[in-house]
């Protein structure tokens, strides 16, 4: 006659025993907060003058022109309503708002248009050394 050992009383029993053990050191884990905080992952740490940063703040545009680049798609006007219009999605204020929960949005600071730039200082973009990005 074979006797299967995995299914013995003995093996049985041994396996409730580790599913409880497991559940206790689990529910342990909970109560003695071994998890991460919010505040350990940052929440609520940017704050300005010791206040969250709720409600709006004013936003400048400058649309940049850059001799040699390729020209803009679109009008200034068209870039005023891309980036303050609540109503328009895609948006970037309706993003900021969205992902902010309603926290947040930015105010019209003012859109300044179709400036022309005629030299870029490449070393001025690089990042810090190793990254090895450059425009």
């Amino acid at each position: 006659m074979k006797i299967d050992i995995l299914y013995t009383p003995f093996a049985q029993r041994s396996r409730i025993l580790w599913v409880f053990v497991i559940a206790a050191l689990a529910a342990m884990e909970c109560r003695t907060g071994w998890s991460a905080t919010l505040q350990e992952f940052g929440y609520q740490r940017m704050t300005v003058n010791g206040q969250l940063p709720r409600g709006s703040r004013a936003l400048l545009v400058i649309i940049a022109n850059f001799v040699g680049g390729n020209p803009l798609a679109h009008d200034v006007s068209y870039y005023d309503d891309f980036t303050f219009n609540l109503l328009r999605r895609p948006s970037v204020n309706s993003y900021f708002k969205e992902v902010s929960n309603e926290r947040f949005v930015w105010s019209r600071g003012g859109v300044i248009g179709r400036r022309k730039f005629f030299s870029v200082n490449s070393a001025s973009f690089k990042l810090k050394a190793g990254f090895g990005f450059a425009c």
